[in-house]
């Protein structure tokens, strides 16, 4: 799985102390959810992933934010 993160979800990351492997782990196993175009939610432990599938095993990862 190739991941392309924006600069933005990065710093979202950062302060949220989570890894790459988190973000692997939730697009595999959190629930999913479609999102306005082409982009999906996924939620998983304490946190939720937007991202796009760019090609088979690539996504963009827009932000990531701690659940409420």
């Amino acid at each position: 799985m190739i991941l392309k993160i924006t600069k933005h979800a990065r710093d979202k990351m950062s302060a949220l102390a989570i890894n790459h492997n988190m973000i692997k782990t939730a697009i595999k196993r959190g629930s999913k959810f479609k999102s306005k175009g082409n982009k999906f939610l996924a939620v998983y432990s304490f946190f939720t992933v937007v991202y796009q599938i760019l090609a088979k095993d690539v996504y963009k990862i827009i932000t990531v934010y701690e659940n409420s």
